[in-house]
């Protein structure tokens, strides 16, 4: 804990000259979860927030298991070669083993692959990257942690060491507050990665207050009572109230997705399968209210997770799959603008976020959402989306019922809703400690 650093001791750091961006886990994993929209708009926006809170460079950078190299470009939704080939092996190693069953075998993969990633395999993809240009950290610069790098021990120890400030940007703390939802071992990992990383920052950056309190109490847990922790809101770069049609090419939408939105209400719920999420909570409420007559579909549109192989069975063989339940695992940024917006309404189940991305995005387009009343969602729907309590089937069934009369956001309720660049502008002066004032 050789870092550890005081309140003094950060006010007193100068400006940096550049801030060195970590977004070595998109970069390498791709997805579309909170985690990496996060990230990839925070990059994306992130040259020109700087910009306007002093001048300030923006280096996006990769760590290659022995140095950063610069990044270049967009981050893709898409893993890295090396990483989708060593996907390719390990999907074909679990179905092997799991005797044939695919659902079995390749949930897990989604996991392994993206959550843990052995020194070796770190290097091996490092190697792919050398002939990238090299970033040599110097004092005048500002190192953010930002993406979900929490198996990478060289990367910990280049930071443990690094002559930099640090930041750690922290999406939530949910293996240590909901365990049982995670793989085994994720909290145990987990653990060890934060309690050595608060020590070697000396801000921590929350995606809410609510993850924000979190982080307060477990660095008092760690005596590292000089830790600055803030928060900043995640934002939405759909117009508040916005229609199918506007902004969105048509031509990209896979053809079965507009029938979706056809005739009947059509309920969206948005996320990873995993525990979490609570699907089968989700699906026990539609369950009892399709079996009083109620009409509306669930379109389910999230990637396969960990621990959910009865999930995907139930789903697979469920009578009402394809008629009243849809299900799509891999809607892109523009497909699911076209389902927010065409959504009667979006349903958010789950039983612990680190903060509620999809409810900020649903009611940006102006649809009604319906959320588990976790502090985390009430932080981000605030008065405009309706609660239910969390495990409670019956509870949501009820406003199944009800549908059509619950209420609508108003592009004026979200005025105040940040959009993306809005959002980075924040981020940084969250991660810098600087006042939004000096613009």
């Amino acid at each position: 804990m050789g870092r550890t650093k005081n309140a003094e001791q950060a006010a007193a750091a100068p400006r940096p000259e550049r801030v060195l961006f970590d977004v070595t886990r998109t970069a390498l994993h791709g997805g579309n979860t909170g985690v990496q929209r996060v990230v990839r708009e925070m990059a994306r926006n992130g040259g020109a927030a700087l910009r306007k809170l002093g001048a300030i460079e923006l280096v996006p950078v990769v760590w290659t298991g022995a140095r950063y190299v610069r990044h270049r470009g967009p981050l893709s939704e898409h893993p890295h070669p090396w990483v989708a080939l060593l996907q390719a092996v390990q999907r074909r190693r679990r179905l092997r083993r799991a005797g044939g069953d695919r659902a079995a075998a390749a949930e897990p993969i989604a996991s392994e692959t993206a959550e843990w990633m052995p020194d070796w395999m770190e290097r091996m993809i490092g190697l792919a990257r050398l002939g990238r240009a090299s970033v040599k950290v110097g004092p005048n610069d500002r190192l953010i942690l930002a993406d979900a790098p929490w198996n990478s021990r060289t990367l910990l120890d280049h930071a443990e060491s690094t002559p930099a400030s640090v930041a750690v940007l922290l999406h939530d703390l949910l293996p240590l507050q909901v365990p049982e939802t995670c793989e085994a071992g994720v909290p145990g990992r987990f653990r060890r990665w934060l309690d050595r990383v608060l020590p070697l920052a000396d801000t921590a950056v929350t995606v809410s207050e609510a993850t924000g309190r979190a982080v307060r109490d477990h660095a008092l847990e760690l005596e590292l009572p000089g830790l600055r922790v803030a928060s900043f809101r995640p934002g939405s770069d759909v117009k508040p109230g916005g229609h199918a049609s506007d902004a969105l090419d048509v031509s990209r939408i896979r053809p079965n997705l507009p029938p979706c939105f056809v005739g009947d209400p059509t309920v969206l719920c948005v996320g990873t399968l995993e525990p979490r999420k609570d699907h089968a909570t989700l699906l026990d409420a539609f369950e009892a209210y399709w079996s009083r007559g109620g009409e509306a579909r669930l379109l389910i549109a999230g990637r396969i997770g960990w621990n959910v192989d009865d999930l995907l069975r139930r789903l697979d063989e469920h009578p009402r799959r394809g008629r009243r339940l849809l299900v799509f695992h891999d809607l892109d940024d523009h497909e699911l603008a076209y389902a927010y917006r065409l959504a009667t309404a979006v349903v958010c189940p789950s039983i612990a976020e680190g903060f509620g991305l999809p409810i900020v995005e649903a009611l940006r387009q102006g649809s009604r959402v319906i959320a588990t009343d976790i502090p985390a969602h009430r932080e981000a729907g605030g008065g405009l989306a309706t609660y239910f309590p969390a495990r409670d089937p019956e509870a949501l069934a009820r406003l199944l019922s009800c549908l059509e009369t619950l209420p609508e956001p108003g592009a004026g309720d979200l005025a105040e809703t940040p959009d993306w660049s809005q959002s980075a502008e924040a981020f940084f002066a969250a991660a810098l400690g600087l006042e939004r004032s000096e613009r």
